[in-house]
């Protein structure tokens, strides 16, 4: 397993809410430069076909962007909304560096007016992906607002949760504050991805008490990028400061392994059979 990932978000226009075809170019067009620029995975925002089309899997959205996953040798997460036994849903679809559908998460929590508007159906599993870099759980817009679904991925394994979301004013405002304490309580790097015209809903961000911010954009088109210190990640899980037991507290020992402690070790402390 690799001890980094190049993980790009793709922060792009939805030219045509109807308009899959000129949609799905639009996203071709930026997930190649993503790919000249080496990425180990891209994100794809919400929908990023458009509100009023949908799919099915495998079909012309995965097929498009599989060939450029296996041109770049990427992993891509592609959501939309996929028919599938009846049913809609609004799935995130993984391809792997192969092109080829690895997998797909189906929306959890859906927004108030998915299913009676839209006629969405929600998903319920919250599945993780062994990556060859790292595991990676993933969730859709109105998922993250739920501290419940990072928790189920965090311990399941993951490391990198992948949020693509399209979420508005005035809720997108506290969304990189949301995305911070979700990547603090579940020491895991958070990758967040919106459409074009959101201020905040753009970034990525790790599980530090400082410098946890590593890039962060406003509204318009962004690749937004970063490289994941996974080997740091899996450390500081592991070997937290913290773990050390001082020979009394308070004391001078006791201040100096707080004084080292870089983020949150509550994983191996959780009991989920209590809760």
């Amino acid at each position: 397993m690799k001890d980094a990932a190049r993980v790009v978000a793709v922060q792009m226009p939805i030219p045509d809410e109807t308009d899959a075809g000129r949609n799905l170019e639009t996203a071709c067009s930026l997930l190649e430069a993503a790919g000249t620029r080496r990425a180990d995975i891209a994100f794809l925002p919400e929908l990023f076909t458009g509100l009023k089309v949908s799919s099915t899997v495998p079909g012309p959205e995965t097929r498009t962007i599989g060939a450029l996953a296996r041109k770049h040798g990427m992993y891509v997460v592609a959501p939309f909304y996929v028919q599938q036994d009846g049913h809609l849903f609004n799935s995130s679809v993984l391809l792997d560096r192969g092109g080829e559908v690895l997998g797909q998460y189906r929306k959890v929590h859906l927004w108030p007016w998915e299913a009676p508007v839209f006629g969405v159906t929600p998903g319920s599993e919250l599945p993780v992906f062994a990556l060859d870099f790292g595991v990676l759980g993933l969730c859709i817009c109105h998922d993250h607002q739920f501290p419940e679904t990072a928790r189920a991925l965090a311990l399941k394994g993951s490391e990198v949760i992948g949020c693509s979301t399209r979420m508005p004013d005035p809720f997108q405002l506290p969304w990189l504050e949301i995305s911070r304490v979700r990547a603090l309580e579940n020491q895991a790097f958070v990758v967040s991805v919106g459409a074009s015209g959101n201020d905040t809903s753009t970034h990525i961000v790790g599980p530090w008490f400082r410098g946890a911010i590593i890039a962060s954009v406003g509204a318009g088109t962004h690749l937004v990028e970063a490289v994941l210190d996974l080997k740091r990640l899996r450390a500081e899980r592991e070997h937290s400061p913290l773990y050390a037991t001082p020979k009394e507290v308070p004391s001078e020992e006791a201040a100096q392994l707080l004084a080292q402690v870089r983020s949150h070790c509550f994983l191996k402390e959780r009991r989920p059979e209590a809760y």
